[in-house]
């Protein structure tokens, strides 16, 4: 019997527990101080009570370990993984063993050209996979989140509040959404026309108006007048117009007709110095319109909008980032068109940020056109167009219909015409028209190869449709190409 029972203690070995790990995964960090869960996964010293999961023991087969798994998106985490993991289902396909360091591998989206990066982190002692990342930071409020205030720029670890909503945790709305305008009328203030003291609007409105309203009688004598300075939603637009009174029973029948002249405008105390005259001898239909609206994409503002009445111009400022290494990356990061009451000089200007590859430009231009403020600032539209060696009519001259916004980096149109003379006597030639951030050229260079004649001539040019007509060695010296230098 002793014998049996050593038998059995000696075949069946207590079996050894494995190591226990943190276990939790997070998509997305949120650094609104009250969100702590959505972040669970990257703070582990600001999350304490993270889970911990006991791994299986290893057998002869596979071994478990702890393990981190950080995925960046263009160098932003976007998820975060703890917990245990078998040597034989992680990342690292060439080998049963935990892996002696950390690995990271690299993803390139070709449709965008963004990069995802995967890493993980190993290690084999109980609750080793805690290290925090600590790159991010957690703002000290909720920046008004819950109520559609605003969020924390978990970058800065401050709040980033939304368009009329203020303050360091993006809580005070009641003064930020607001206009602040001139309001009286003569009928109460004799001096209104003189008033310039603003307050803040009441009911959100936001523009600030001028009116003035001169009642004749059947005569056409003045019967009053009356001058009011207030708030309005009515958008910016200066104009006058002649109606009957129709709205009081006790006067509508006397004949009485009025002349109403309003200006409206869209800053803050922008009808302090608007008078009787100033509203009366504003521009009416003829208002200039222009573009109004701010993206960060690129497109157009949807239609035309009455500028206030000192407004002469439009404007287009448009913002970008590119890469100087040769690739021609770029991202854009403002559009704005609106209104101006000055002309600006159509340019670009640059500013390399810091010691990188990467330069901001900045690009402005002002027209006096309704609706010009389109396309990109101090670019030109160019013709854009292709042909083959066999359809060489195409594009030849560079039709009109092919006139097209280019890219914002790119200040050159180009064209580029291949030749090709072969010993028969047979001729073909193939025509690009575009735009290009770089200047090509102009002129005209040929080679043999094979016993053909292969001739290329280019063109490079910077005005709105420049590289259209025919080119080729013969045109340059008979001087038929206009060249226009940037």
């Amino acid at each position: 019997m002793l014998i049996f029972i050593f038998l059995i203690l000696w075949t069946t070995p207590e079996k050894a527990e494995g190591i226990s790990c943190l276990s939790c995964s997070s998509g997305s960090f949120d650094g609104e101080v009250s969100f702590s869960y959505n972040r669970l996964c990257y703070l582990t010293d600001e999350n304490t009570n993270v889970y911990q999961s006991t791994c299986a023991s290893d057998t002869a087969t596979q071994k478990y370990y702890c393990r981190t798994q950080i995925r960046l998106y263009d160098g932003i985490p976007k998820y975060v993984y703890r917990g245990c993991v078998s040597t034989l289902s992680d990342e690292d396909t060439t080998t049963t063993e935990i892996p002696s360091g950390d690995k990271c591998a690299l993803d390139i989206n070709t449709w965008d050209a963004t990069t995802q990066t995967n890493c993980y982190f190993h290690c084999n002692t109980s609750g080793c996979n805690n290290v925090s990342i600590e790159s991010l930071k957690v703002c000290n409020s909720d920046c008004g989140r819950n109520q559609n205030q605003g969020y924390c720029d978990y970058i800065s670890g401050k709040c980033d509040c939304n368009k009329g909503i203020q303050g360091n945790n993006c809580t005070d709305s009641s003064v930020a959404n607001r206009r602040k305008c001139v309001q009286c009328t003569t009928e109460l203030d004799p001096k209104c026309e003189d008033n310039i003291i603003s307050s803040y609007c009441s009911s959100g409105q936001s523009y600030c108006s001028a009116v003035h309203t001169t009642t004749y009688d059947l005569d056409g004598n003045i019967a009053r007048s009356v001058f009011s300075k207030s708030c309005t939603s009515s958008p910016p637009r200066s104009e006058c117009k002649i109606s009957r009174i129709r709205n009081d029973r006790g006067i509508n029948t006397a004949g009485y007709f009025e002349n109403t002249c309003y200006s409206i405008c869209n800053e803050d105390n922008c009808n302090a110095n608007m008078n009787n005259q100033t509203v009366t001898t504003a521009r009416t239909s003829n208002s200039l319109r222009c573009q109004r609206c701010s993206r960060f994409d690129g497109h157009d503002c949807n239609g035309n909008t009455i500028c206030q009445a000192n407004a002469s111009y439009c404007i287009s400022t448009v913002v970008y980032v590119i890469s100087s290494s040769g690739s021609s990356s770029y991202q854009l990061m403002s559009v704005i068109r609106d209104c101006a009451t000055s002309d600006v000089p159509t340019q670009c200007t640059s500013k390399q940020l810091g010691t990188s590859n990467v330069t901001k430009v900045t690009c402005q231009e002002t027209c006096k056109e309704d609706g010009c403020n389109t396309g990109w600032p101090a670019r030109p539209k160019c013709h854009q167009c292709q042909s083959d060696y066999y359809s060489s009519e195409h594009c030849v001259t560079g039709f009109s219909y092919t006139l097209q916004d280019c890219l914002p980096y790119q200040k050159y149109c180009t064209a580029q015409r291949t030749t090709k003379k072969f010993q028969a006597g047979i001729i073909s030639s193939r025509i690009k028209r575009s735009c290009s951030n770089h200047d090509i050229g102009n002129g005209c260079s040929s080679y043999i190869h094979n016993n053909v004649t292969i001739e290329t001539c280019n063109q490079t040019c910077s005005t709105e449709g420049c590289n259209s007509g025919y080119i080729d060695a013969e045109s340059y010296s008979r001087g038929v190409v206009a060249v226009f230098l940037p």
